[in-house]
């Protein structure tokens, strides 16, 4: 991935696109949330790394890029939401250039 565009939807606050990031990737991970757009920031700051992060949703998101990504790439919690990505995916999706990877991923969130 180094050198490569990566676009990263429902970033959340960031880990992922950071580890790109970190990996050599030209990240830029969007997600809904201000304060989650915000600990990305500050944690990209304190890394030092170069990711770029867009609060927005995903129906706006073309109004927000200003060039294509050679990947993107969205995490699902669980694979139910798959049908739901794909039959709503032509409504945002149309516009943007790449392929659009879904990984499905569950995280451990201390209480």
């Amino acid at each position: 991935m180094r050198n490569k565009t990566l676009l990263h939807l429902q970033c959340h606050f960031g880990a992922d696109s950071l580890d790109w990031a970190r990996r050599g990737a030209e990240v830029t991970g969007a997600d809904l949330s201000d304060a989650e757009i915000d600990e990305a920031r500050k944690l990209n700051a304190e890394l030092s790394l170069n990711a770029k992060f867009i609060c927005c949703n995903v129906y706006d998101l073309k109004n927000h890029l200003h060039h294509p990504f050679e990947n993107e790439f969205m995490n699902l919690p669980y694979p139910c939401f798959r049908n739901i990505v794909e039959a709503e995916k032509g409504k945002w999706h149309k516009g943007l250039e790449g392929k659009l990877t879904m990984v499905y991923s569950v995280r451990a969130v201390k209480q």
